[in-house]
């Protein structure tokens, strides 16, 4: 039985359907069939299955069964690096965090962060081309920070600034996998360089088992400019976003002083670490 020894665990609008796609072409990388099985933060964060058809979220987890999600890695022949991106699983936090840990423990996790602002704001636009988002921005933001949960809408709607809190969703998965198993990028590094970062860190698992480094991907464009809010978009109705995630402080925890520093300086001291364990 093949399981994956490396997952992609977010965050989502980061570039992590580019990094699936390039990884997918890697001779020696197998890539699950489905991006986004969401197989962990199905299974042990205790849905039930009338809830999320109830929410209308039932089609977010296609994977519900360690059967299933076995069958994925069937195919796996002789590939070195065999992996999933489920963007998911760095949102639900540590229910997904303990099922990992229990089912892939020595498993290599990889994290892509993007500035908070930019992410909330392209989260938006693409729940409003998909005619889901009939909000503006700023009652979006608001509703949250209020606590208010309409029905029927995503979870990305319900959370544009929860999802940029990356230090409070790191934090479980510090807490329960040793720090040499866990990799944090920044998307402005993929989309500046997406070769060099693939080359650099990706999808290299553990021990770099002789996957071949000088893979040069066939790239596109990330972060298109419509993705990308302008200052007039975004005046006002994230400032308090700013305030939320780059000065995030949850309580500390087993992993020390990394989890006491504001989150984008938290992701600068976690890219220290993977150079330090590289």
């Amino acid at each position: 039985m093949t399981l994956p020894n490396f997952l992609v665990i977010g965050a989502g609008k980061a570039g992590t359907t580019s990094v699936y796609r390039y990884l997918k072409q890697h001779p020696q990388v197998f890539m699950s069939p489905i991006k986004e099985t969401n197989f962990f933060a199905y299974t042990c964060a205790g849905w039930d299955d009338r809830e999320l058809n109830r929410l209308g979220w039932s089609a977010r987890f296609p994977v519900r069964t360690l059967e299933a999600y076995e069958t994925l890695f069937e195919p796996v022949r002789d590939e070195k690096a065999v992996g999933e991106i489920s963007p998911r699983y760095l949102s639900v936090g540590r229910p997904a965090a303990e099922c990992i840990r229990r089912h892939l423990p020595g498993v290599r996790l990889i994290a892509i962060l993007r500035n908070p602002i930019e992410r909330a704001y392209s989260s938006y636009l693409f729940h409003t081309r998909d005619g889901r988002e009939r909000r503006t921005f700023e009652r979006a933001i608001g509703e949250e920070r209020a606590g208010v949960q309409p029905e029927k809408m995503d979870f990305g709607q319900l959370h544009y600034v929860g999802l940029g809190r990356y230090c409070e969703l790191l934090e479980p998965y510090f807490d329960l996998f040793p720090r040499e198993q866990i990799q944090v990028h920044l998307f402005a590094d993929l989309q500046r360089d997406p070769a060099a970062l693939m080359r650099k860190h990706l999808p290299l698992p553990g021990d770099r088992r002789g996957v071949r480094p000088r893979f040069e991907p066939a790239l596109q464009r990330l972060g298109d400019p419509e993705e990308r809010p302008s200052p007039a978009a975004i005046a006002g109705p994230t400032d308090h976003v700013s305030r939320a995630t780059h000065a995030a402080e949850p309580p500390p925890g087993r992993g020390g002083r990394a989890h006491r520093v504001p989150a984008h300086a938290w992701a600068r001291e976690a890219g220290d670490a993977n150079r330090d364990t590289a």
